[in-house]
Order: C-alpha cells, then structure tokens, then sequence
C-alpha cells in the first residue's frame, strides 16, 4: 500500500511541477490560459529534466530514483524563487 501511494503522489510530482513552476518563469499569472499552463507543465517538464538529469550523471552521479527526486525539487526551487524575487522587485 505505501508503494502504491508513493507512485500515486510521486507521478505528478515527476511529470508535471517542475515545468508548472518554470511556466511561471516566461509568463506571468494571467498571461496564458489555465489549460495551456498545464500543457506547457509537462512540455517544459518533459524538456528539462532529462538535460538536468543528464548533467547529474556526467558529473558521476548514478541514476536512482532519490537522485532524480532531488533534481526536480532542485529545479522546482530555482524556479519558485526567481518568480518570488521577480514579484518582489
């Protein structure tokens, strides 16, 4: 049962947060359609993540599954951050 709900929190966590959080790096709230948001999500998701996870493994990191948990919370903080001090400035 753990496992289970570890894939069912973890899939949306992988596939669509990391590009949610970067769409707010190019447009702003309002700017673009809630539909079109959560498609750019995965696109950007999709794009950004395996790059990021290419250039963990050339600095010898080995691919599990904490590693590329890590990477997407690292990516989602980034981006989370620049849009706060955007908005703050």
């Amino acid at each position: 049962m753990k496992q289970v709900l570890s894939i069912i929190l973890g899939i949306p966590f992988i596939t669509f947060l990391p590009g949610f959080c970067l769409s707010y790096l190019f447009f702003k709230k309002n700017e673009i359609k809630s539909t079109v948001r959560i498609l750019l999500s995965f696109i950007l998701t999709i794009l950004s993540l395996p790059i990021l996870i290419y250039i963990a493994t050339q600095f010898g990191m080995r691919l599990n599954s904490l590693n590329i948990l890590i990477t997407s919370l690292t990516l989602i903080v980034i981006s989370a951050s620049y849009v706060f001090v955007k908005k703050r400035l």
